[in-house]
């Protein structure tokens, strides 16, 4: 007798363009078998639970190839200062979402000063005005900077003979001293073990709310990766040793770990549950913060190209021995300069240690240069893009319309040439950055829309990628790039029963009614894990 059968008038998995009626056999957390056909008639076989999903789509769970777990967790319990549009909004919703809380500290996330009237950078001033006596950490839209009380400065130890930190920066004024706002890793690093000193039990709250939201969105799996040192793979490791892990987690660690390490990692997280998946560098920041490494000087500021985050000559020397022991490496790189140099440094690691490799990524290529597009499929590198994060609340004030000009903006978030160049591919969100909801990105794949509707016809509309093919890229695509292509990402026989049921069909919908979609229900390892 089966555990459970579904089935309905639309099923999809990779390798079809529309979805087929059929019903899906289910035992042990495994599809035993996919039946094609009308099952209208059909007479099926005894099964525990039988589920009649009518036209509702049923497909892969998703797999998130790239969020920040603890992180997007700490963000749903901050003040969010999305839509904000200007330093005196942001500093007010903060004060009163935390108008009568305890807490020692406040955070928050979500604002971008290229949405506030003024455009200017946040400082200090802003906030003492409004809160001074409780430290304040607000991060930017993208997490790659923070904007700070002088009180958060004086807890973080933070003054004016504070030195530079290595890949970051800590902005200061005339007379030397900080302004509050800090720039990359390297200067976040400097405060983040403050921000998130949180008690363990806090942060399995948070990462069993992840997990919970991570259901209610139909995912099934996802990357967690390491930053600000904020991945906690020990509580993964309880969830499951107590069965309480219905996702399917792959950590990423950071490069610059000892390899012994990396090593017992490997060595450890090596479950179906619960799986190493490689490690992980900063090439360049963003382009929005003028730290993204373009291949020319950026075109509002003549002469200025951001230089890359990391020694090259090191990087290049580190990953040639990771990759020898089969350590896979994922490389942020968000300007066209960046991702050519994670490629330049794939090519040389090919050429020292052979083509036999592991899979390697790039992650994010918000811009690249066009003739770098087919050296993704000649070295084998795998494009992790996030599709919600071409959005803007208007188009028109994009910043990329002045930081890259005309030309290069042609080449913003080029799904459709990698698709077509051969390159594997992965969807993710990058949570919290953006929303952990796999419809936000297929709509912003699918349209190349802005929050504003525009521009007409989507941002440079060859670039979109049909409903199927994203779809696929956030399944079977993401799978593979979990190293997981034989177990997770398709419907077929032998495969883990990992299943998203959507309400109603995909595609039979408008580009709005798949933003608005919701998951009906969610299947890991053949349980139901979430029921609308």
């Amino acid at each position: 007798m089966y555990d459970l059968i579904l089935h309905g008038r639309s099923i999809f998995t990779a390798g079809v363009s529309v979805p087929f009626p059929g019903a899906l056999f289910i035992k042990n957390g495994i599809i035993e078998s996919v039946h094609r056909g009308d099952t209208g008639q059909t007479s099926l076989p005894p099964a525990a639970e039988v589920i009649d999903c009518g036209g509702n789509l049923i497909m892969p769970g998703f797999c998130d190839s790239h969020i920040h777990g603890v992180l997007g967790s700490f963000q749903s319990q901050s003040v969010d200062l999305t839509g904000c549009s200007s330093e005196e909004e942001a500093v007010k919703k903060t004060a009163d979402f935390y108008k009568d809380s305890t807490l020692p500290r406040f955070v928050g996330f979500g604002w971008n000063h290229h949405n506030w009237i003024k455009n200017t950078l946040p400082e200090r001033a802003a906030i003492d005005k409004v809160i001074k006596d409780k430290p304040v950490y607000l991060f930017n839209e993208e997490l790659h900077s923070l904007w700070l009380n002088t009180a958060a400065l004086k807890e973080a130890g933070i003054d004016d003979s504070t030195p530079q930190p290595e890949n970051g920066r800590i902005f200061k004024d005339d007379k030397g001293e900080p302004t509050g706002y800090l720039l990359e890793p390297g200067a976040i690093e400097l405060v983040s073990n403050i921000v998130f000193s949180l008690s363990p039990e806090n942060k399995k709250a948070m990462l069993r709310n992840l997990i919970k939201t991570a259901a209610g969105c139909g995912i099934t799996s996802f990357s967690d990766i390491q930053i600000y040192d904020t991945l906690d793979c020990e509580i993964y490791q309880q969830f499951l040793d107590k069965r309480e892990l219905s996702s399917r987690i792959f950590p990423v660690f950071p490069m610059n770990e000892p390899i012994d390490k990396l090593i017992a990692y490997r060595n450890k997280y090596d479950s179906d549950f619960l799986r190493f998946s490689g490690v992980k560098e900063f090439l360049d920041g963003t382009a929005a913060m003028y730290t993204g490494t373009l291949v020319k000087a950026y075109s509002d500021r003549p002469g200025y190209n951001a230089p890359p985050l990391v020694d090259v000559g090191q990087t290049t020397s580190r990953a040639v021995e990771l990759d020898r022991l089969g350590f896979r490496m994922r490389f942020h790189a968000c300007g066209a300069g960046a991702v050519r140099l994670g490629l330049d440094i794939f090519e040389e690691v090919r050429k020292k240690n052979g083509p036999g490799g592991a899979r390697h990524t790039i992650e994010h290529i918000e811009n690249i240069a066009p003739i770098d597009i087919p050296r993704f499929k000649q070295l084998g590198v795998t494009a992790s893009v996030q599709p919600d994060h071409l959005w803007s609340e208007k188009f028109e004030t994009h910043p990329f319309h002045d930081i890259l000009g005309p030309e290069r903006c042609r080449w913003t978030w080029p799904f459709k040439s990698l698709s077509d160049s051969g390159a594997d591919m992965a969807f993710g969100t990058d949570f919290p950055v953006s929303p952990l909801n796999p419809m936000q990105g297929i709509y912003r794949a699918i349209t190349r829309l802005h929050e504003d509707g525009k521009p007409e016809g989507g941002w440079n509309p060859e670039e979109k990628l049909g409903l199927a093919d994203s779809l696929n890229l956030y399944t079977a695509g993401s799978a593979r790039a979990m190293y997981a292509e034989h177990s997770l990402g398709m419907l077929k026989s032998g495969m883990a029963a990992d299943i998203a049921v959507i309400e109603g069909d995909l595609f039979e919908m408008s580009p709005d009614e798949i933003r608005d979609a919701k998951v009906q229900m969610t299947i890991s390892d053949g349980k139901i894990v979430y029921r609308r």
